[in-house]
């Protein structure tokens, strides 16, 4: 049964940890073969935004799609990966704008690893800023025009 507290839904995937090692295997393959996108809201490395086509990433895409209901939603699912390492941070934006070229109505983060000491995601519903602590397995989906972010901290 997922949380939801204000649109922001919080999910955790039981076999993620089953799953883990493929998919950071995928990001590392990833990485290697290109420099990453330069996204202009983080300093950290992302990968293409095709990630989730990628054979490791199909129970990952299943998992999304068993929790879609809860959110009363039918999606086109698709993603990318983000490295950050100390000091990395990742700007206020939102995701509203597709791009595929089309609005989205919803967004989401999951978090494949994560370092103990690693900074939140923040989420803004109103005037509230709401931290999310980010934990292995853990699948958050919000309003695609939801505000968030994540500042820079050391590991």
């Amino acid at each position: 049964m997922p949380h939801d507290a204000r649109g922001v839904h919080l999910f955790v995937w039981g076999d993620g940890q089953h799953h883990r090692e493929r998919i950071l295997e995928a990001v590392e393959r990833a990485r290697k073969a290109t420099p990453g996108t330069g996204l202009a809201v983080s300093t950290g490395w992302s990968s293409l935004k095709d990630f989730f086509e990628r054979p490791a990433c199909a129970p990952l895409v299943a998992f999304i799609h068993e929790c879609l209901p809860a959110v009363g939603e039918a999606w086109v699912v698709d993603g990318w990966a983000n490295v950050m390492r100390s000091g990395d941070a990742i700007k206020v934006h939102d995701h509203v704008r597709s791009h595929r070229g089309g609005l989205n109505t919803w967004a989401g983060v999951y978090y494949v690893a994560s370092p103990r000491r690693a900074p939140p995601l923040y989420v803004t519903v109103g005037t509230a800023k709401i931290p999310i602590t980010p934990c292995e397995t853990l699948l958050l989906v919000f309003p695609a025009e939801t505000p968030h972010e994540v500042p820079a901290a050391g590991f």
